[in-house]
Parts: structure tokens; sequence; C-alpha cells
């Protein structure tokens, strides 16, 4: 199966570039390791579009730059489901 899906071209080119986004990761300062960790945090036992409709409600400072009640807002407003553990993993 997942020889098929590199033979897909698109599905192809999107797993490079994906690998690409991973690269320049690699180089990246703590920042960005640390808004990386949190979309980690948010997809555990959720859906992924949620947890990038929060990614692109925290831009363009991520969860650095915001309060603890700006994130809790933020958190509420897009449901997710396990609001008060990542309020302690996020926000410690």
């Amino acid at each position: 199966m997942i020889k098929n899906l590199v033979l897909n071209k698109n599905i192809k080119n999107q797993i490079k570039k994906r690998l690409q986004e991973f690269t320049q990761l690699n180089k990246a300062g703590n920042l960005e390791w640390f808004n990386e960790l949190c979309f980690c945090l948010l997809t555990a036992n959720s859906k992924a579009q949620i947890a990038i409709d929060i990614q692109n409600a925290m831009l363009p400072d991520g969860f650095v730059k915001k309060t603890q009640t700006q994130i809790v807002s933020i958190l509420k407003k897009h449901g997710h489901r396990f609001l008060p553990i990542l309020e302690q993993n996020i926000l410690s």
C-alpha cells in the first residue's frame, strides 16, 4: 500500500514538501520547536484540523507570546477536548 502511495505523484510531492519542512525545522530556533511541540500536544487524541485551527489562531507569534487567558480562550473557542491537560502541559 505504501509503495502505491509513493507512486502517486501528488502524494509523493506532498511527502517531499513535508520532509523539507522538517529539515527546515531542524535548523529553527526554540520558538519554532515550542510551537511544533504544542501542535503535537494538540493533536494527541484529537482531530488534526482542530490543532491546525488552534495553531492558526495563535499566529503570528505562537503560544509563547500569548497570555494564559488568551490560550485558554482559544482552546475553548476551538473545542479542544482535553483543555485542563493542555493548559497544564503548555503553560507550565
